[in-house]
């Protein structure tokens, strides 16, 4: 049994590690560590370099890339760190639906298959929250999203996303509220990826580990069968050799 119990643990191991890695995130700069790059934006950035800068980028339709909102509004909270990293988006809504916010470069993707999506966000300030859209080529994935109240309350959206016969996907966040006033969140960690096919691969190895044990098992049980029916074979054998014992003594008796 131990003989084919080590070849069969090595194959699973040497199986499991050729399986895929965890799905590669497929979004240039998704946390903003990379500053101000890999997507466009309908809005003006608005940093401390810039020749209109005076103290805050309260005005509707800016935003800025930073690890402290209060740095370009001082009604804004300094508690608010981003969501990972050093870096997140600070957006001061514009009251325009029809101006994107962020849009990503396109996106390779392969058809009929799905791709996770999820983005986290955070409100600023109480008043006129916004309400995010997120399309995917145009078309809207997912309800209108509301980043986290009370302010500084990050909250996760997630939409899983079948790319039919798309082979590239362009995916782009407008806001619908139409008030200005408020109106301010901040966006950090922006995820696509592809789902894997296969489950990953320490779920893969523990199920092969699993499958190896139970097959070690039932090798165990089937061995314990084998050995009991041996046994009562062997009482079986005994019996009909004193039996046949038993039977030629009254042959012989009655000769």
């Amino acid at each position: 049994m131990h003989i084919l119990v080590k070849p069969l643990c090595l194959a699973a191991l040497l199986l499991s590690a050729a399986l895929p890695a965890a799905a590669q995130n497929l979004i240039p700069n998704p946390g903003f560590e990379k500053g101000n790059t890999g997507f466009t934006s309908d809005y003006n950035f608005m940093d401390q370099n810039s020749p209109q800068y005076d103290g805050q980028i309260t005005a509707a339709g800016n935003y800025a890339i930073g690890n402290n909102a209060n740095i370009y509004d001082q009604g804004w909270p300094s508690t608010i760190t981003p969501h990972s990293g050093f870096n997140m988006m600070i957006v001061d809504g514009a009251g325009d639906p029809n101006m994107q916010i962020w849009t990503s470069p396109p996106i390779t993707v392969k058809p009929h298959r799905n791709y996770d999506f999820s983005v986290f966000g955070a409100a600023l300030f109480w008043q006129n929250p916004a309400e995010l859209e997120f399309r995917i080529n145009g078309q809207q994935i997912g309800p209108v999203y509301s980043p986290g109240q009370p302010a500084g309350q990050w909250t996760q959206f997630k939409y899983v996303w079948n790319s039919g016969a798309s082979t590239a996907a362009v995916i782009s966040v407008s806001d619908d509220t139409t008030d200005p006033n408020g109106n301010d969140f901040v966006l950090d960690d922006f995820y696509f990826a592809k789902q894997p096919w296969l489950l990953p691969a320490h779920v893969w190895a523990a199920n092969a580990v699993g499958t190896v044990s139970g097959w070690i098992n039932a090798g165990a049980i089937f061995s314990f069968g084998l050995s009991i029916f041996g046994f009562g074979l062997a009482i079986l054998g005994i019996g009909l050799a004193i039996l046949g014992v038993q039977v030629a003594r009254l042959l012989s008796d009655s000769d």
